[in-house]
């Protein structure tokens, strides 16, 4: 899945979407092919969302990274899984991603729509890398088992650098961040 957007990118009435196992055979991840999906709408000022209130949206066991979302404007993912990705032979520390949401100044809202929580499990590098300017809410992740044995200087559970404002990160329900 390949968005290139200058609008608001809506997926807020999904029943799961999925996006795996992709770039693994044939194409080594050439033409953003290693990607589960990537979503860059930062070339205008809408925003994206991702919610799925059925069954969990899977990005996982992608070459390169599960989900990335670059916008100009507010980022929300709700019940997401994202594991396993970074598995290609030229993965880097800033390509083997769970999700990375990257955003300007948006805030970033990783939800339990579904309540079936978030995952970001056994990522070559970081789980749920979170840069942006603006607020940060993340409630029931579990991002766990990140970081590449080949290289274990990679790999944090959750990265959240919104270090360029002054705004707020949140932390809500059951979040697990181990082994990483």
């Amino acid at each position: 899945l390949y968005i290139l957007s200058r609008g608001t990118v809506d997926g807020s009435a999904l029943d799961g979407i999925s996006a795996s196992n992709n770039g693994m055979s044939g194409n080594n991840g050439l033409n953003n092919n290693g990607y589960g999906a990537y979503i860059d709408n930062a070339g205008g000022a809408g925003t994206v969302t991702l919610s799925s209130t059925g069954s969990p949206s899977a990005f996982n066991g992608n070459y390169y990274t599960g989900l990335q979302v670059n916008s100009t404007g507010s980022i929300t993912v709700e019940s997401i899984t994202a594991n396993g990705n970074g598995a290609g032979a030229t993965a880097t520390a800033t390509t083997g991603y769970g999700a990375y949401l990257n955003t300007v100044s948006g805030n970033v809202t990783v939800g339990d729509a579904g309540m079936t929580g978030n995952s970001f499990n056994a990522n070559y590098s970081t789980g749920l890398p979170i840069v942006t300017a603006g607020t940060v809410s993340i409630t029931n992740v579990t991002a766990s088992n990140n970081g590449s044995a080949l290289d274990p200087t990679v790999g944090y559970g959750a990265y959240i650098d919104n270090s360029s404002g002054t705004n707020d990160v949140t932390l809500l329900g059951a979040n697990v961040f181990d082994n990483n």
